[in-house]
């Protein structure tokens, strides 16, 4: 039986430079590059990025901090 494993995204730039992340396509840092690796070593499997899943879309937020998306956010 074939199975199916989603991890979501390890570090990206936008976790460490304080940025709303979901459809915004922020690359991985070197230590996310390494934790994904680890995680397929560990399962032993090739890890394979799919851009046709997407996180949420954070609409006028992307591309800008957290703290902007909190004060701007409309409930």
């Amino acid at each position: 039986m074939n199975k199916i494993i989603l991890v979501q995204h390890f570090q990206s730039e936008h976790h460490i430079n304080n940025m709303s992340g979901g459809w915004t396509d922020t690359p991985l840092t070197d230590l996310g590059k390494t934790q994904a690796e680890i995680v397929g070593t560990h399962l032993d499997l090739d890890v394979m990025q799919d851009k046709g899943l997407y996180e949420i879309n954070t609409g006028v937020a992307a591309g800008k901090t957290k703290d902007w998306a909190r004060t701007n956010r409309k409930p």
